[in-house]
């Protein structure tokens, strides 16, 4: 609920990925399958769900380009981006 917020509050900052982690559109999964690094688990961590989702939304963005406006566009590519295998990436 707390990402939905944000995005709506905040749309030019926060990309529409409302789930730190989940089984296949989770920001942890995303950045695991498109830039091959590992988040920790939620439960891991000693921050709160809020800073996580703050933290995690501004680590993609850092990564994708903060440079991009329109984070609708953004979500699209990584969504795509994540499906595609990591030899034809390079």
């Amino acid at each position: 609920m707390l990402t939905k917020v944000l995005c709506v509050v905040e749309p030019g900052r926060f990309l529409p990925i409302l789930k730190y982690s989940a089984p296949t559109d989770g920001k942890k999964e995303i950045v695991k399958l498109v830039f091959e690094l590992d988040l920790p688990p939620a439960e891991k961590v000693a921050w709160t769900i809020g800073r996580l989702a703050v933290w995690s939304n501004d680590l993609l963005r850092s990564l994708i380009g903060n440079d991009i406006a329109d984070l609708q566009q953004a979500t699209r590519f990584l969504t795509w981006a994540k499906t595609r295998p990591v030899l034809s990436r390079a």
